[in-house]
């Protein structure tokens, strides 16, 4: 009798032990579920509420699915909200885990500050996308890209060639800070929001600015003795912070664009962080260049120039060479 309440009292324990490990176990998942939810609610609210095309999305029907994709698989929360960001079908916004945006925002000493180059009469610096958003690292590839343009302007170069064809974007105020000895100072853009609110870009005295707020400061910013005739050079390649800096040199004076049209993305992402680290970059506003003409998609050259057949011949450098070798200020 006593073996046999002793076998039933074993039984109960386990009985008791694997209910409570049940019980514990579908308290974990449902609190994962729950998290889950929560943060694609919480990435919802931030897009509709900045997305520049947000009109385009059924919320409620978006809503309902994203939901449901991360009750179904939690660890892939991020897909649910990727879900989101595809409905605005605008191609540039992005979502970046916790991991990847503490990567982001200590990156950019990976970043090569341009090297310009003297052809004939002419500099040439192509730029490249930079990725990175400290903004002390910014600030010296800025402040080294504009010394060695100094460089070769006082060398006597007479026009630049400022080659973007291979500029993927990434972060365009290192970029735009680079090259403001060519840009000259004051406001170069704009982004223009769905609610048809300006902020200016702006490259003056040193400090590169998005509307009041200043991103780094040139301590000793290079000035050349006069603003140069420029050429930019643009291709399928050129998109997102390429196509800004290609908008910034819209509307310059002395200002021509070769090549082949950009690649689509001149909207501008604004950064979002989520509670748990991880990043938005939301497609809240349109570029615009310092004239106020608004993009939102592809910018076309004013001179379109075909690569060639031939790799070894550069027909859209050969064209913007020619168009400055008879500028009046390089005759």
């Amino acid at each position: 009798m006593s073996a046999r309440r002793d076998g039933m009292s074993r039984r109960t324990a386990f009985a008791f032990g694997l209910g409570a490990l049940l019980g514990l176990a579908f308290w974990s998942v449902a609190t994962e579920r729950v998290g889950a939810v929560r943060h694609v609610a919480e990435a919802a609210d931030l897009i509709e509420a900045n997305a520049y095309y947000a009109a385009r999305v059924d919320w409620p029907a978006a809503r309902r699915e994203a939901y449901r994709a991360a009750v179904l698989d939690p660890s892939a929360r991020g897909r649910a909200v990727g879900r989101l960001l595809i409905a605005l079908n605008d191609g540039h916004s992005q979502y970046r885990t916790a991991e990847e945006a503490r990567q982001l925002a200590r990156r950019g000493r990976q970043n090569q500050v341009p090297e310009p180059r003297r052809v004939g009469a002419h500099g040439v610096v192509a730029i490249g996308g930079y990725s990175g958003f400290d903004r002390g690292i910014q600030r010296e590839y800025a402040t080294e890209g504009q010394r060695r343009i100094a460089a070769v302007a006082r060398d006597g170069a007479c026009g630049w060639v400022v080659d973007l064809r291979h500029n993927l974007g990434g972060n365009m105020w290192p970029m735009l800070g680079s090259l403001g000895p060519l840009l000259g100072d004051g406001v170069v853009g704009y982004f223009i929001d769905r609610r048809g609110v300006r902020v200016g870009w702006s490259v003056a005295g040193g400090a590169v600015k998005a509307g009041e707020d200043t991103l780094y400061t040139i301590a000793t910013p290079e000035r050349l003795a006069a603003l140069p005739p420029v050429a930019v050079l643009t291709s399928g390649n050129t998109a997102s912070s390429g196509e800004a800096v290609t908008i910034a040199f819209r509307a310059r004076p002395d200002t021509r664009s070769f090549g082949a049209p950009t690649s689509g993305l001149s909207t501008a992402n604004g950064s979002f962080p989520l509670a748990d680290g991880a990043l938005l970059l939301i497609a809240r506003s349109l570029m615009a260049d310092r004239s106020g003409t608004a993009y939102g998609s592809t910018v076309h050259p004013d001179q379109p120039v075909a690569r060639g057949v031939d790799r070894r011949l550069d027909a859209p450098l050969a064209a913007a060479l020619a168009w400055l070798d008879g500028h009046p200020a390089c005759r």
